[in-house]
């Protein structure tokens, strides 16, 4: 299942394959959303938790998407998750030699819980990716990745205190 990401790589992560290139980028980081939901129970407390997990992870995705330093989200992922490493190779191969993404940005629309029949904690992620564009160190384009909406499966683990993903693949 995780190839199915990878060989996709979300039209997103298509974004996120090699190019050669520029000096950094003047893009701010996308700004994603927080829950406002107020927890009634127990259960809603955890999911509130998880929900504003997600929309940090991504935010990480954000800010390695304008600045090339994958490290924003892989810090929140399992050594495990096959495609974090894919997009993270990406972005480091788009700002390899001087590149440079102009654009883009991961925003958070929706996360809902799935119910597992393994109880791990699985989610649905609805993302809006920004149009990109991919410039090489001469400012040339090389690249453009059009804006999308698309649904991830993106599967938590809970490691201490914290929540660290474990995988994240195309629905």
């Amino acid at each position: 299942m995780p190839h199915r990401l990878a060989a996709a790589a979300m039209s997103a992560a298509l974004l996120l394959s090699g190019c050669s290139g520029a000096p950094q980028p003047k893009v701010a980081p996308s700004e994603s959303p927080t829950p406002t939901a107020t927890p009634t129970t127990a259960d809603e407390s955890v999911a509130e938790d998880e929900a504003e997990f997600i929309s940090r992870f991504f935010a990480g995705i954000s800010q390695a998407i304008a600045t090339g330093d994958a490290s924003l989200f892989q810090v929140l992922a399992d050594d495990t998750c096959h495609n974090c490493a894919v997009i993270a190779d990406n972005l480091k191969g788009a700002y390899a030699e001087g590149g440079r993404i102009v654009g883009g940005g991961w925003t958070v629309v929706s996360t809902e819980p799935v119910e597992d029949p393994s109880g791990a904690s699985v989610w649905d992620v609805r993302i809006q990716t920004a149009r990109e564009r991919w410039v090489d160190r001469r400012g040339e384009t090389v690249k453009t990745i059009a804006p999308s909406i698309q649904t991830l499966a993106v599967s938590l683990r809970r490691a201490g205190d914290e929540w660290r993903v474990r995988e994240m693949q195309l629905r």
